[in-house]
C-alpha cells in the first residue's frame, strides 16, 4: 500500500512538472502483482473525482484483472498486442472489452515491424528478445 501511496504522490508531482491540472488518459502499464488492482483503481477513481485523470485505461491486463478493475471505474481503454501475428487477444479479451464497452487501443499493428519488411534479425535489435525473430524462427516466419 505504501508503494501506491508513492505512486499517487509521484503522480501528482508530474502534474506540477508538466504544468497541467489533469491528463486525458491515465494507463495503468506495469500493474503491480503485490497491490491488488481493486486497490489501484480505487486510488485512480479519486484522482478522477478530483479531476486530475479524465479516463482510466489499462495495458497488458488478463481478462480477470480487466474486469476487476472495471467494477471499481469503468476503464475507456485496453491497450493490447493485437495483429495478424499476435491474435489471442480475440478469444477472451475483445470479447470482454466489447461486452464492458470498452475502447480497445491496439500496439504493433504490423507484428513489431515484422509485416512492415523491418524484421532484419540484427544482434542487438530489440526484436532480437522476442523467439520470433531469433535464428531459424526468424527464417521461417519470412517464408509466411
Amino acid at each position: 500500500m505504501a508503494l501506491l501511496h508513492l505512486f499517487v504522490l509521484l503522480l501528482r508531482l508530474a502534474f506540477q512538472r508538466l504544468g497541467v491540472d489533469y491528463i486525458d488518459l491515465y494507463y495503468i502499464i506495469k500493474i503491480d502483482t503485490k497491490t491488488p488492482i481493486e486497490d489501484t483503481m480505487e486510488e485512480l477513481k479519486q484522482l478522477v473525482k478530483e479531476g486530475k485523470i479524465k479516463y482510466i485505461g489499462i495495458s497488458e491486463a488478463s481478462p480477470e484483472t480487466i474486469r476487476r478493475a472495471h467494477a471499481i471505474h469503468p476503464l475507456t481503454a485496453v491497450q493490447i498486442e493485437w495483429s495478424l501475428w499476435t491474435r489471442d487477444a480475440e478469444e477472451e479479451i475483445i470479447p470482454l472489452c466489447r461486452e464492458l464497452g470498452i475502447g480497445i487501443v491496439p500496439y504493433s499493428p504490423p507484428g513489431r515491424g515484422f509485416f512492415a519488411g523491418k524484421a532484419k534479425g540484427d544482434v542487438g535489435s530489440f526484436l532480437g528478445l522476442f523467439p520470433r525473430f531469433q535464428g531459424e524462427n526468424l527464417e521461417k516466419n519470412r517464408i509466411l
